[in-house]
């Protein structure tokens, strides 16, 4: 759903990716730095699984700021890892060495929405 080539350009640093298609019913795409340990980003998408997903995670973050407001229908992070509601569908964004994580997440969602 989003090409290394695209990848590398929104966290500003070369990454592989590695599709994983073993999962029915979800999308799942690794990327990894080509030199060093980061940045790393696992994006994911798993149909038909956002409003559960959601009523979960709203109930752990009901007090927090949110950084990720605006992206998809609703968004909720839980550490490292941010799941995004777009329509029925879950999509989930786990970073690690990733430089304005808000600002990365927002251009990957664009991205990877674009081919939903």
């Amino acid at each position: 759903m989003v090409t290394a080539k695209e990848m590398s350009a929104i966290l500003g640093s070369d990454v592989g990716a590695q599709p994983n298609e073993g999962s029915s019913g979800k999308t799942q795409c690794t990327y990894t730095a080509v030199k060093g340990v980061s940045p790393y980003v696992e994006l994911s998408v798993e149909w038909g699984e956002g409003e559960d997903a959601m009523a979960a995670a709203g109930t752990m973050s009901k007090d927090m700021v949110n950084p990720y407001e605006g992206i998809g229908d609703q968004a909720v992070a839980v550490g490292t890892v941010l799941m995004i509601r777009t329509g029925h569908d879950l999509m989930t964004i786990t970073f690690s060495g990733v430089k304005d994580a808000p600002a990365a997440a927002k251009k990957i969602f664009d991205t990877a929405k674009s081919r939903m």
